[in-house]
């Protein structure tokens, strides 16, 4: 199977549908139903809003929707038995776990970002906390201000490689509001923040404190470009792989 990528692109009308439509080429597209007509102009391949709408050329499903949306992926690249590459974040438990199960099946990639800085600044983030144990962990992600979810998926893929770090502890370490919390800090701790404003594409930093220092890890993305540029060279990875539950590190090879 050639590794080109022939897409069925999920979310297609969305910022970073149009991203990867200018990167790749998009088959069909899958878009919520209700869209407006204004937002399905301007694209050079047909859009519908049912698994019936997308070509049975495509090669692989590329999903950047909404939860709902990773569901209608889900049953075309199912139902096609092609890989699933996910890029929608603000997924629960049960949709995860749902994609783990469709995994025996097909080859499943899912990140909460693509770019290959951030999964670069998640193993640097696991190195420092695994040098620096004792450290107070703290999460801050910034965004445009028509984000949705909040702390972003990157913010809890950076927690996890923090815990990861610190031997795999559970996720109950993660705080996400301190809203009703009137104690002090618990030792272990990590807390996610999110600021949400202007146009900002996105901007993460790891903190690292002790008594008498600070470590911050930043990634500062210029434009959305760095993530359908990920996406593309995910996807053509992906396509040819065996079924299983993949993730940019292993594209990296990291």
């Amino acid at each position: 199977m050639s590794n080109s990528p022939k897409i069925c692109l999920v979310g297609a009308t969305g910022r970073m549908g149009r991203e990867i439509a200018r990167r790749a080429q998009v088959v069909c597209g899958i878009v919520e139903s209700g869209a407006s007509e204004e937002s399905l102009e301007g694209f050079d391949f047909p859009i519908g809003t049912a698994f019936n709408d997308c070509c049975p050329t495509i090669n692989i499903v590329v999903d950047f929707s909404t939860p709902t949306g990773t569901e209608k992926a889900r049953a075309i690249a199912t139902s096609l038995s092609v890989p699933l590459l996910v890029g929608t974040t603000g997924l629960d438990d049960a949709q995860r776990a749902a994609l783990e199960r469709d995994s025996s099946q097909i080859p499943v990639l899912v990140s909460g970002n693509f770019s290959l800085g951030i999964n670069a600044m998640q193993l640097l983030v696991e190195q420092a906390v695994k040098l620096l144990p004792e450290a107070d962990v703290e999460v801050l992600d910034i965004h445009h201000r028509a984000k949705v979810d909040a702390p972003s998926g990157t913010a809890f893929m950076l927690a996890q490689s923090a815990l990861k770090g610190r031997g795999g502890e559970s996720k109950s370490a993660l705080i996400t509001s301190r809203d009703d919390v009137k104690a002090a800090r618990k030792p272990g701790e990590i807390t996610l923040q999110s600021l949400r404003g202007g146009g900002v594409p996105g901007e993460h930093t790891v903190y690292l404190f002790s008594d008498s220092e600070r470590i911050e890890i930043t990634h500062r993305a210029g434009d959305r470009g760095i993530f359908a540029d990920g996406a593309v060279k995910a996807a053509s990875w992906l396509i040819g792989k065996s079924p299983g539950f993949y993730s940019m590190r292993d594209v990296l090879g990291a």
